[in-house]
């Protein structure tokens, strides 16, 4: 015969003073409706993030295409520009600043496509600590000329840290290139979304400045 299970029995108290994860709760009489109304906050900032992320992603394809509009229109970089539609503005800043890149590989890429000039190659050269501290006295002599450093650490007495950019400047000189989409799909510029405000008298008024990146 089966052993039957006494599931009161072996029930566990249950332990007002924590939480399932183990941690303390601590009460707070007369703080309820701030704790629901940080929770309830909470959570409608979240969801007017996602909003904020939709839009702009809408004006960020909008802005680029009228980016280059005016960009081939007055045959120079347009700058700071707005978006207007009714009492709607956004103010589009164009700046100097690129995405980061991270290996040789699409630095090449890059380069084939466009020309060395897109490109521009930081070297930085900084000694390595373990091989000073090994060898500190011998440095200071004439390293070159000691006998009793291997070859190996003079070799590696160095280290080099190479670091790639987007060349300054780039954004003002797109008329070099056919196809300026193509040229800002690849260094992805960062654009600022600001509103308006009263900088326009026509522009409307969203409230306190809102940033948000064309290309993040």
């Amino acid at each position: 015969m089966a052993k039957k299970i006494d599931i009161f029995g072996s029930a566990k108290p249950n332990d007002k003073g924590k939480k399932p994860d183990g941690k303390e709760v601590v009460h707070v009489d007369g703080l309820e409706d701030k704790l629901l109304e940080f929770d309830f906050l909470k959570a409608q900032i979240a969801d007017l993030e996602s909003q904020l992320a939709a839009t702009t992603d809408i004006i960020k394809n909008i802005g680029k295409e009228k980016f280059i509009e005016l960009y081939e229109k007055n045959k120079k970089n347009p700058n700071t520009f707005y978006i207007q539609d009714g009492k709607g503005c956004v103010m589009i800043i164009p700046m100097d600043r690129y995405i980061t890149l991270k290996d040789s590989e699409r630095v090449n890429e890059l380069i084939n496509k466009y020309g060395e000039d897109i490109v521009s190659i930081e070297e930085k050269f900084y000694f390595n600590n373990e091989v000073l501290e090994r060898n500190m006295e011998e440095i200071q002599r004439v390293i070159s000329n000691s006998r009793k450093i291997s070859d190996e650490d003079k070799m590696n007495l160095l280290v080099k840290e190479v670091k790639y950019s987007i060349t300054k400047g780039i954004i003002d000189k797109l008329n070099k290139f056919p196809d300026k989409e193509a040229v800002l799909d690849d260094i992805q510029p960062v654009i600022a979304l600001k509103n308006c405000g009263g900088k326009m008298a026509k522009g409307g008024k969203l409230g306190d400045d809102i940033i948000a990146f064309v290309y993040e």
